[in-house]
C-alpha cells in the first residue's frame, strides 16, 4: 500500500517527464516557424502555391501583392531605425500584413475595383458635360 510521500514522488516524476515533453514539443514548433520565416522558404512557398493552384496567376499576385504592403508598412514604421526592438517589431508587423492582404486579397481587389470604376465614371461624366 502507497503512502502519501510515494504518491507525491510519482506525481512529481509524471510531471518532470510531461514538462520535458512539452518542451522538446514547443522547441520543435520554434524551430519550423524559424524555417518557415526564413525568406527563402517563403520564396519556395510562394512558388510551390503558385505551381499547385489551379488560379496560379492569382495565387501570385495576391502574394506579391502581400509581400509589397507588408514591407511597405515595414518601412513605414521602422524606416530606418536601428532599434532591434523596432525592427523587430516591423518584421512581426509586415509578415502580418502580409497574410491579412493574402487572406482578403479577393475583398481588396473588388474594393479597389470599385473605386477605379468609380473614377472613371465620374471622369467620364464630366467629360461629357464639359
Amino acid at each position: 500500500m502507497k503512502n502519501e510521500y510515494d504518491n507525491l514522488k510519482e506525481a512529481i516524476s509524471i510531471l518532470k517527464k510531461r514538462k520535458k515533453i512539452e518542451r522538446a514539443l514547443i522547441n520543435e514548433h520554434f524551430h519550423d516557424l524559424v524555417e518557415s520565416i526564413k525568406p527563402v522558404n517563403l520564396i519556395k512557398g510562394l512558388f510551390n502555391s503558385f505551381t499547385s493552384d489551379a488560379e496560379g496567376k492569382n495565387s501570385i499576385v495576391d502574394n506579391l501583392m502581400g509581400i509589397a504592403t507588408g514591407y511597405l508598412s515595414k518601412k513605414v514604421l521602422v524606416g530606418g531605425s536601428h532599434n532591434l526592438f523596432k525592427k523587430a517589431l516591423g518584421f512581426i508587423l509586415q509578415f502580418g500584413v502580409q497574410k491579412a492582404v493574402v487572406s482578403n486579397s479577393d475583398v481588396i481587389k473588388d474594393y479597389a475595383s470599385s473605386i477605379f470604376n468609380n473614377l472613371v465614371s465620374k471622369k467620364a461624366k464630366t467629360e461629357i458635360i464639359h
